[in-house]
């Protein structure tokens, strides 16, 4: 290799002009005019004649594309233009980007504000249910105290004072004033606009749902039956899954009276396992139709007739599992009814 290179000369001595060697055709005023245009030579300071193309002027350059000697992509002033194109067109996509990123945070904070707001009217619609709840759960204490102060009066009235004996009935009429206490505390912590996160055993808060609804399903005949454990705490939003528990039982509760069930009966499993626990409410009320059991989760999607559901108390229980608790709410149907599957992350 290095004695073929010896025996050549590589060395540049003269540039030979061989342009006799074409016939250049000249272009005329209009066809320069459109040269020059695809150039961006638009103005008389673009015609900057600096030679970086090979040619002494923009003239002899124009000359050359309209032979097909030369292309206007070597035309510095283009390449130049272009790229200043190309920049204001990023400058405008970026623009663009922000303009609509912003909106895409608007209508997100939107979104979230209806999103807390349905879940307030989801409440507010329930209202109604629960006074009624309310009036189960206060009847039998208010009842008790009532007969225990009447009991304290007649031996009052019979001078037949005991010591023991009154202690033991005041005693009675506290516990009762102390449930009925614990009950509002229940409602009034359900109905709180703001829902906190909190570090909480399950089983704490299904408890917190029967001191709610519990006395309403015993007024109805309901058997309740519970077998649940959980030891372990979990970070979640307590009182938003007392909804979610409250609106599935809630709504087996009106299947029973719906269906004319003869033995009405709920069935609330709890399991735990390492990653996730888990909390199926099982009802026997015969099931979910097969043609609604994929709109059951719809917003507004009700079959109770009008005036009587709001179609959102499914929708807003599958909101607050999958999108507040990061979970899964799944439904079923067994051999007497349908089972709920509320799926909550360690």
């Amino acid at each position: 290799m290095h004695e073929i290179l010896q025996n050549h000369d590589f060395s540049y001595h003269k540039y030979q002009n061989l342009s006799h060697r074409y016939n250049l055709r000249i272009p005329s005023e209009e066809e320069l005019i459109a040269i020059y245009h695809r150039m961006h030579k638009n103005d008389e300071k673009d015609f900057r004649n600096c030679a970086a193309c090979g040619y002494h002027s923009c003239f002899y350059m124009a000359i050359a594309i309209y032979n097909g000697l030369n292309k206007v992509e070597n035309c510095h002033l283009y390449q130049e233009k272009e790229l200043r194109y190309e920049q204001e067109a990023l400058n405008q996509m970026v623009e663009e980007l922000e303009q609509l990123n912003q909106q895409l945070q608007a209508e997100f904070n939107e979104r979230k504000h209806q999103e807390q707001l349905l879940v307030q009217n989801s409440k507010l619609a329930a209202m109604g249910e629960m006074i009624g709840m309310i009036a189960h759960q206060w009847r039998q204490p208010l009842s008790s105290i009532s007969t225990l102060a009447g009991n304290l009066q007649v031996l009052i009235d019979l001078e037949m004072y005991d010591q023991s004996q009154f202690k033991s009935l005041l005693n009675e009429i506290n516990q009762h004033s102390q449930y009925l206490s614990n009950t509002i505390n229940d409602f009034r912590h359900f109905f709180k606009p703001d829902n906190p996160r909190d570090t909480v055993l399950i089983s704490k808060v299904i408890e917190s749902t029967l001191g709610i609804i519990g006395k309403s399903l015993e007024y109805k005949n309901v058997t309740l039956v519970k077998d649940y454990a959980f030891d372990n705490p979990i970070l979640t939003y307590p009182n938003e899954l007392m909804q979610v528990f409250l609106n599935i039982m809630k709504n087996a509760s009106d299947a029973f009276v719906e269906n004319e069930t003869t033995e009405p009966l709920i069935i609330i499993r709890g399991f735990e396992y390492d990653d996730f626990q888990l909390v199926e409410i099982e009802d026997n009320a015969g099931g979910i139709p097969d043609d609604i059991m994929d709109k059951i989760f719809d917003p507004y999607f009700s079959t109770k007739g009008p005036g009587i559901g709001t179609g959102l108390g499914l929708y807003m229980s599958k909101m607050i599992v999958e999108q507040h608790c990061l979970g899964q709410l799944l439904v079923k149907n067994t051999e007497k009814g349908a089972c709920f599957s509320i799926k909550l992350p360690v």
